[in-house]
């Protein structure tokens, strides 16, 4: 049995992928491998094991060899921890990179507006002006591929779900397929508690929403790990509520909600 697990980047599906392989029957070595490559939280190291023949996560309908499926469902809420995954695990942090995969000419926008040299704030006001039709895209992406697996043999999960209670929604997703449990299938939680811990944006979305509102009322609170993709939905979301930051060549975001109160108009 060959399965596939389609999922936007970022939203966990090279983990599930493994977690399927490697505690099901499909896994004939007695061993469980960990995908963990380093303190990331990058599950990647299973993109290099045998598992990948019969487990293989994607970001698009594959061929006509899989007709079985996961189908990991987009929360519009949690897709700024999607974006953050993707461009600390995969672009290891390479701004231009990340950009580069949705918005090829981002450079030559900014140009078009400001000028040659392109400042971090002048990258993070075009972000806060794309960000939420860059989310609404991807959700839509996503649910197209889904809308065009329908006749395949599909299983949806929720990833967040999954992850906070990967041995039932593990069972519950074997059973669908008809998959037996490995040997070690104990072992199972162990590792996906290792996995959770060093998912630093899990609950980002959380942290930003309350980012925003102890701003908006001047009361301290800070994020740890901001990235220009936070700082420029927190923009977004102050601008959605007729806020605007004062933002020229505020090359340096606040990471405390009472600093950026003071840069508020």
């Amino acid at each position: 049995m060959k399965i596939a697990t389609l999922f936007t980047p970022g939203s966990y599906g090279t983990f599930i992928s493994w977690c399927v392989y490697s505690f099901s029957e499909l896994n004939l070595d007695n061993n469980i491998v960990s995908p963990l490559e380093d303190n990331t939280g990058s599950g990647h190291g299973y993109r290099t094991t045998p598992g990948m023949q019969w487990v293989r996560p994607t970001h698009h309908p594959l061929d006509n060899s899989y007709t079985n499926y996961i189908l990991v469902n987009f929360d519009k809420e949690k897709a700024i921890n999607y974006i953050d995954n993707q461009y600390q695990k995969q672009s290891l942090g390479c701004t231009t990179e990340y950009m580069n995969s949705f918005f090829p000419n981002f450079n030559d926008k900014l140009k078009e507006s400001w000028g040659a040299n392109t400042a971090n704030w002048e990258l993070r006001e075009l972000l806060s002006f794309f960000i939420n039709n860059m989310i609404n895209s991807s959700m839509d992406q996503l649910n197209n591929h889904h809308n065009q697996l329908q006749k395949n043999n599909c299983y949806t999960i929720n990833p967040e779900s999954f992850l906070l209670n990967t041995k039932i929604e593990l069972e519950k997703l074997l059973s669908f397929f008809s998959l037996k449990k490995h040997v070690k299938f104990d072992l199972l939680e162990s590792y996906a508690l290792e996995y959770l811990k060093l998912q630093q944006n899990f609950t980002k979305n959380e942290q930003i929403d309350l980012f925003v509102e102890h701003t908006i009322n001047n009361n301290s609170y800070s994020i740890d790990n901001l990235t220009i993709f936070d700082e420029a939905l927190i923009q977004y979301k102050l601008r959605s509520q007729g806020i605007e930051v004062r933002c020229y060549n505020l090359n340096s975001f606040p990471t405390d909600a009472t600093d950026l109160f003071g840069l508020l108009e």
